[in-house]
């Protein structure tokens, strides 16, 4: 399965999976351009994008477009790994969804729908405790936030993508996010199979070379030894 958790700036995302991957054991990181991660394995789930500086700059922020996710998840999911993912970017697109179900995948998205108050109000605490700075973000643009993400809920409904609509408080959102990634990713696909460290290398080649980022500058950084992917 790979699991797309989406929402508002501010609504818990990177919460949600950084709080999930801590109850799990890490096998091996995928690394990026400059020694940021593109992911990380923990046995048969893999978790896309840099959790390093949580919560600045979290999951796949550091992802340019479509293609980048669509290789890197692409990979791991013909392995048989669940795959899992956020970004504020891949939040407004049903592109990825669409294109992995039409690839016979299991595409599923985890919204976390709150209301934009909240949400505003969360990020002001955020910013104050992370900068010592006001964000003074207006709940209006989380209204219009919340519009096109229920526009993108109800497309992948009709396409019946699998998808849960995550409402009430902050924390139960997050909460039942949490407990619902336990559930699709507990059992091991029946395909998977663990990707040895130079299908880890073909992989990082290939979602990178879908970018302007310099593949030449991992092999300088990482092929030092034969344990580029060890941790």
């Amino acid at each position: 399965m790979i699991i797309n958790v989406r929402g508002q700036a501010g609504s818990g995302k990177s919460t949600t999976v950084k709080r999930f991957t801590d109850t799990l054991t890490q096998t091996h990181v995928l690394p990026g351009d400059k020694q940021v991660p593109l992911a990380t394995e923990y046995a048969h789930v893999a978790v896309l994008g840099n959790y390093r500086s949580y919560p600045a700059q979290s999951g796949c922020d550091q992802f340019d477009s479509n293609n980048m996710l669509i290789a890197l998840a692409d990979g791991y999911a013909q392995s048989g790994y669940h795959v899992i993912y956020e970004s504020m970017m891949f939040s407004n697109t049903t592109q990825p969804q669409l294109y992995w179900k039409s690839k016979q995948m299991e595409p599923c998205v985890l919204w976390l729908d709150i209301d934009p108050a909240v949400v505003a109000q969360q990020r002001k605490i955020r910013s104050v405790q992370n900068t010592g700075i006001t964000n003074n973000l207006k709940t209006t643009n989380g209204i219009l936030d919340r519009q096109a993400l229920q526009r993108h809920y109800n497309r992948l409904i009709r396409e019946h993508i699998t998808a849960h609509q995550l409402q009430n408080t902050h924390i139960t959102a997050v909460d039942q996010a949490i407990a619902l990634l336990h559930t699709y990713t507990q059992q091991a696909n029946s395909n998977y199979t663990p990707l040895t460290a130079e299908q880890r290398w073909d992989l990082t080649q290939r979602t990178l070379t879908t970018t302007t980022e310099k593949v030449s500058k991992l092999q300088q950084d990482w092929i030092k030894n034969n344990k580029w992917f060890e941790l």
